[in-house]
């Protein structure tokens, strides 16, 4: 089963991590409401809790509750480690929110794309109360391919971690250089979208730094994964755990919670036929964009509107 692949890398192994995060409070808790189910975002592919920035805070405003944007392992400000795959990915979400909200604490998720996945996963978790979830472009099956947004942009990381393309670290105008290189893809229409995927070079500290060669293999930049050695990666995200196949003792069969699944027209991922849905999440509804993968971006007032009217009471 492709769940219990992993990538086969440098990283160090751990079966759990402890999840960065940032929190968001509403200004003034309404006491009318103060037990409103808290919201956690997850972000997708190559992201970051940052996607989730200025959702965030809005939403604590909107839905008068706390807001959590975390980082996944190997995302982010959390830690790098392996395996790396959706049991993994779950298994630390859900100990980061039995850490902070037990059993009983009702609990919202938004996801995006591989953080979709993450999210319905999460949802059936016997450990945490989860409410409501939100996939945004990414049903709880195996798909076949992936976006183009996101097959050009790998791509493209790809040659710059094995020099097919040169980006030289330290100099002045790395971060620019590194930007262009993105916002000349095809897919990348939109600016905040080269923005997520050059994320991984723009965070790497040692990028700012002049050529040592003492200390550096060359004088380019670096990604904060060794993604070259990550050759299993599209696999395993376009991969699903069989549901039907988790350890019942940790995970039900299906959820009453109220799913909503968010659909991008132009995007590959879901079938035409939505009957496979029912079959773990029979509380669901899917609404559709006449968008690509990265609805957020693409219509992001529409998207952020239907994310508040399926998570508020």
């Amino acid at each position: 089963m492709g769940s219990t692949r992993m990538l086969q890398t440098s990283l160090p192994y751990k079966r759990v991590v402890d999840l960065a995060f940032k929190k968001f409070k509403p200004t003034k808790l309404n006491p009318s409401s103060p037990s409103n189910p808290v919201v956690v975002n997850l972000h997708g592919l190559f992201g970051s809790g940052r996607s989730f920035s200025a959702v965030g805070r809005r939403m604590a405003q909107d839905l008068n509750t706390e807001v959590y944007n975390l980082d996944l392992r190997n995302h982010g400000q959390s830690p790098l480690a392996r395996p790396y795959n959706y049991l993994t990915l779950t298994e630390d979400v859900v100990n980061f929110l039995h850490h902070q909200f037990g059993g009983e604490r009702p609990i919202s998720i938004v996801g995006f794309s591989l953080g979709g996945r993450v999210g319905l996963l999460t949802t059936l978790s016997r450990r945490i109360n989860i409410v409501k979830c939100i996939s945004i472009d990414m049903p709880p099956y195996r798909v076949s391919s992936l976006s183009d947004v996101i097959m050009q942009n790998y791509s493209t990381m790809l040659k710059l971690c094995d020099r097919t393309l040169r980006v030289e670290k330290g100099v002045k105008s790395w971060k620019d250089d590194i930007l262009k290189v993105f916002r000349a893809l095809p897919a990348n229409t939109d600016p905040g979208v080269a923005l997520y995927f050059a994320q991984g070079f723009l965070e790497v500290k040692k990028n700012e730094e002049p050529y040592d060669p003492a200390t550096d293999v060359d004088p380019y930049v670096d990604y904060k994964l060794p993604l070259c050695e990550m050759t299993d990666l599209i696999d395993i995200v376009k991969d699903c755990p069989a549901i039907e196949m988790l350890e019942p003792g940790k995970f039900k069969r299906t959820t009453q919670a109220s799913v909503l699944f968010m659909r991008g027209l132009q995007s590959p991922l879901f079938r035409d036929s939505f009957s496979a849905l029912s079959d773990f999440y029979p509380n669901h509804s899917v609404v559709e964009f006449n968008t690509g993968h990265i609805i957020m971006n693409e219509a992001p007032e529409q998207c952020y509107k239907s994310c508040i009217e399926h998570l508020k009471d």
